[in-house]
């Protein structure tokens, strides 16, 4: 769990760094006409969650090694897979789907329902962590 956790995290963050370099570029004289294929605000967003995700697995990581947690495949699926999932609503949000409203058309609700999966298992594996942590 803890290597699998601290590999996953390092490849976020390369994802984050690269993500500033795909914002950055609009900004150049050379590079307008990359501007609003997506929303800057959308990708900072994307960028700062991939990041924070990516030191929570760290995180998980550091308390897994300090202390041995139960049901490790699953709590490792949970985290990684909510650390990747998490980020891409802002994305959707970003091309025009507000993936934070359960309204409007199919796509906007498989978004939807493919955000508040990822906050789940989010919150279930860290509620997990917890109850283990200090029961």
């Amino acid at each position: 769990m803890t290597a699998l956790l601290l590999k996953n995290a390092a490849a976020q963050v390369l994802v984050a760094s690269l993500l500033g370099w795909w914002m950055l570029v609009p900004l150049q004289p050379w590079g307008k006409r990359f501007a609003g294929l997506v929303s800057g605000k959308a990708l900072l967003a994307a960028h700062l969650d991939w990041i924070l995700l990516a030191l929570t697995q760290g995180l998980a990581a550091v308390i897994h090694h300090f202390h041995p947690l139960e049901a490790e495949g699953p709590l490792t699926g949970a985290l990684i897979a909510g650390g990747w999932l998490n980020a891409v609503p802002y994305l959707f949000r970003g091309v025009g789907i507000d993936a934070f409203v359960f309204a409007g058309p199919l796509r906007q609700r498989l978004a939807t329902t493919l955000s508040g999966v990822s906050a789940f298992a989010l919150t279930a594996a860290w509620a997990h962590i917890c109850w283990q942590l200090f029961r």
